[in-house]
């Protein structure tokens, strides 16, 4: 089991590199497909409901809630938090974004789906380092894994290891120790 506090760190080396990036077009083409969701769902369209998502698809990688509730504070002014998990919850039912575990105990993470190919995470298990893979050379043979029954939607791989950096800094200090 995971100390809290490590949860806390873990969580904090994804979201402090996290910065908005305008993309206009894919924010339309994510709105429009909002839109046409809230209207088969006979839902209200809110500023609220279209602000979190402009944020979601302005953000440069995966971001937990809070994280998300902070840049549209930022950006649009006062929202709630449990807003902010309502609009998440109803975008993953449009499927505009997919929840992803990058943080063993700790909270989910949410990234946008339109425009943006399957990818994979590899997580340094001491760090919390998280870098993003590409999975192009390797889509295909992924996709005729699932049953003949199994309509696939979505891949989405997380590795768990130990990063250059920290394992050069454990080896460096294992030679240390012998001397």
């Amino acid at each position: 089991m995971i100390k809290s506090e490590e949860i806390i760190r873990r969580r904090n080396a994804i979201v402090e590199k996290l910065k908005l990036v305008e993309n206009e077009p894919l924010i339309n083409k994510a709105t429009d497909k909002l839109l046409s969701f809230l209207g088969g769902k006979h839902k209200s369209v809110t500023p609220e409901r279209l602000n979190i998502l402009a944020v979601i698809y302005k953000l440069s990688g995966p971001a937990d809630p809070e994280t998300i509730h902070k840049f549209v504070e930022n950006d649009f002014g006062h929202v709630s938090l449990s807003t902010v998990y309502y609009v998440i919850e109803l975008l993953l039912n449009a499927k505009l974004i997919r929840k992803l575990n990058l943080v063993e105990g700790g909270p989910f993470f949410y990234e946008k789906t339109i425009d943006t190919e399957n990818h994979a995470y590899s997580i340094c298990s001491h760090c919390g380092k998280v870098r993003s893979l590409s999975m192009k050379k390797y889509i295909n043979d992924l996709k005729t894994l699932p049953a003949q029954s199994f309509n696939l939607e979505t891949i989405s791989l997380i590795f768990y290891g130990e990063c250059r950096n920290c394992a050069s800094k454990r080896n460096k200090q294992l030679k240390q120790n012998k001397k």
